[in-house]
């Protein structure tokens, strides 16, 4: 889920009829036509193409297929509003309130290794599996998710109040380039900038703007780097002033709540990895853990449909397609039954407050809202599916975390202690 994404990452693949830049590099979005291919999952949609019996690679974008509803076309959008909701953000952002800047950089070629969509801006999901067992492809397999945890490490560290997407995006593009690496999401499909920021009720694909971060704002920085021919992809969620919380300027709880239940959403997917697995397990585990906690405090957060996880290596976006909700989708839908030795792939849930619902803004044919208004979280990282050679007993993490911050110590201490769950 563009993910990008493709989320995600999960990635509504959109492409502009053009992209327009006037003197100032100010990004333009023109009309745009969706793309015969997406990373964006709609089950019901999916379902209904099954019973088609068409085969896997004609499967359209959500809003595509929403396009045909009646009931969507009777509501107005303040139908879908929650504001009497405690997650309902009022400090909405709308279509277009603010410029995107300096869009579609480029970088010298000659120093930094590109990926093929660089100059067409047109990036193809890839139809194959990656999986990679060679040492060598694997050397550069880490280094390239190391530094995607590096990068996102660092950008977390921008989030301040004040501080313009616009900002965190000129930082991590020089960062990036600086270590000899390719900011991924620049230019794939007419993207125009470095990383996907999404504020509150952006659920992905959020476009970095000259929006200043507010005090308790809810940021998700979804950070992909090429280097030596491999992406790697990793995000993660902010509260904004979380560290420099007082009693005089309180942060929702709710907030809280759902950035730590979000988190834990990914570890409970990422622990039933492992090689020979069924990949159904991923979105078994995500919702099972959901609906106890739901069940236990009260809460009604729910794993998004709509977006999906994806395999990436030398492909941004790839299969298996990772559907992140309760599923028993196989091979001709995902592109693999079960998880086998050397399979990469990312695991990126995004978990919302209220409903599920969302809409694609036709501005730029990238930022997903919320239709209730209702802030979302979520948390990515890529895996590789290891040899059952690796695995000394069951109680071995089926997988490696690849993206897995070494200064991260809580995640590190988390993987230490994980025993392996049998449902």
């Amino acid at each position: 889920m563009k993910k990008f994404k493709s989320c995600r990452r999960h990635f509504n693949l959109f492409f502009n009829s053009a992209a327009e830049l006037n003197n100032n590099h100010h990004y333009t979005p023109s009309i745009f036509i969706t793309s015969t291919t997406t990373t964006t999952t709609h089950l019901d949609y999916l379902l209904k193409k099954q019973q088609q019996q068409q085969p896997f690679h004609t499967i359209n974008n959500k809003p595509c297929a929403r396009a045909s509803s009646s009931t969507s076309k009777k509501l107005s959008p303040e139908h879908y509003l929650k504001p009497e909701s405690p997650y309902f953000t009022p400090d909405r952002i709308m279509e277009g309130q603010y410029p995107v800047m300096n869009a579609f950089k480029s970088v010298d070629t000659t120093k930094i290794q590109v990926p093929p969509y660089y100059e067409t801006m047109k990036g193809e999901y890839s139809m194959d599996l990656e999986i990679h067992c060679k040492e060598e492809d694997l050397q550069k397999i880490r280094r390239v998710n190391q530094l995607a945890a590096e990068v996102l490490r660092f950008a977390g560290s921008l989030v301040k109040e004040g501080v313009t997407t616009e900002e965190i995006d000129e930082k991590v593009f020089e960062y990036i380039t600086s270590r000899g690496a390719y900011p991924s999401p620049l230019r794939y499909n007419n993207f125009p900038k470095s990383l996907c920021t999404s504020i509150n009720e952006v659920l992905v694909h959020g476009i970095p703007d000259t929006r200043p971060l507010k005090y308790s704002d809810i940021i998700n920085l979804d950070i992909t780097v090429y280097l030596d021919g491999f992406h790697g992809d990793t995000n993660s969620t902010y509260i904004v002033g979380a560290d420099e919380e007082t009693p005089e300027r309180p942060i929702k709880e709710e907030y809280k709540t759902l950035v730590k239940v979000t988190k834990q959403a990914l570890w409970e997917a990422i622990k039933v990895c492992g090689p020979g697995e069924p990949m159904y397990r991923i979105g078994n585990a995500i919702d099972n853990f959901l609906e106890k906690y739901n069940q236990a405090h009260g809460t009604s957060f729910k794993s998004s449909p709509d977006y999906v996880g994806h395999g990436i290596g030398r492909s941004f976006h790839g299969l298996p397609q990772v559907i992140m909700v309760k599923n028993k989708y196989g091979k001709e839908f995902i592109g693999t039954d079960i998880m086998h030795p050397g399979m990469i792939f990312t695991i990126e849930p995004v978990i919302c407050s209220g409903s599920t619902k969302s809409k694609t803004w036709k501005s730029d044919g990238w930022t997903v809202v919320a239709r209730d208004g209702c802030v979302s979280a979520q948390f990515e990282h890529t895996l590789r599916i290891k040899e059952e050679s690796e695995l000394r007993d069951f109680r071995e993490l089926g997988c490696e975390v690849l993206t897995l911050d070494d200064h991260n110590l809580e995640d590190v201490e988390l993987v230490k202690s994980f025993q392996k769950d049998l449902y």
